[in-house]
């Protein structure tokens, strides 16, 4: 999972699992995303434990976070099965277009075909090309109700 990418501007980051060391910076980066401050720290740290993080940091300087993805595993009920969920994905604004948040993608991706498991996600009618970017994953969409598209990726 760990690895050094190179955005196509050259500038080096690096992928890995979230460490609890980066709660702060991932509050951070939530808050920054929906501009709502809340107490996520511990939530955020029981998802780190359980493995569901993961984070892109600048390889030099700061090494600041500069995005990170969290896919949760559950029993969905409405489809019967065990998936991934993607429950948050966010790329700081001057980073995108750089191909960091494909590659964020690309490692949860590998982690469901690890284990086997669908990936799900929910996002907004209101960001088309959000949807255009899950599909050109290969991401189908499931269904869409007023505000919400499904989209799941099946292994």
């Amino acid at each position: 999972m760990a690895g050094t990418f190179k955005l196509s501007n050259g500038i080096a980051a690096t992928i890995r699992k979230g460490k609890r060391s980066d709660s702060d910076q991932i509050a951070s980066l939530i808050f920054e995303w929906l501009r709502w401050k809340k107490e996520r720290s511990p939530t955020i740290r029981d998802s780190i434990r359980a493995g569901e993080v993961v984070v892109a940091e600048l390889k030099t300087g700061d090494k600041s976070l500069i995005g990170f993805v969290h896919g949760s595993v559950h029993n969905d009920p409405i489809h019967g099965d065990k998936r991934i969920f993607l429950t948050a994905f966010y790329v700081k604004p001057e980073y995108r277009g750089l191909g960091l948040g494909s590659a964020l993608l690309k490692t949860l991706i590998d982690a469901a075909v690890l284990k086997h498991q669908i990936l799900g996600v929910e996002t907004s009618t209101m960001t088309r090309d959000a949807v255009k970017f899950y599909k050109k994953f290969g991401f189908v969409q499931d269904k869409e109700e007023i505000g919400e598209v499904f989209l799941n990726l099946k292994l």
